[in-house]
């Protein structure tokens, strides 16, 4: 019952994650900048680099949508193999 319970979990936050605009349209997990970075992202939206900073931030974001979708055979195998 777990392993069905983790497996179902699993195939379904691949299917909403792993599509376009999986995070980066989820405020929930939507990948910003690290709190390092979010300085120089003021500044380059103070001197009209808002684009670029966009930009940065939806690449991060469609290349985690990406990887969801090719995690997926990797969680399901240890989801398998788990021992309760």
């Amino acid at each position: 019952g777990v392993k069905e319970a983790l497996s179902k979990g699993a195939d379904y936050a691949v299917a909403s994650l792993g599509k376009e605009n999986g995070f980066l349209g989820n405020s929930k997990v939507k990948i910003g900048l690290p709190s390092y970075l979010q300085t120089a992202e003021k500044g380059m939206r103070m001197v009209g680099m808002g684009k670029q900073a966009d930009e940065l931030i939806a690449t991060m974001n469609h290349a985690a949508e990406q990887a969801v979708a090719e995690a997926k055979p990797i969680l399901s195998d240890s989801i398998k193999k788990m021992t309760l």
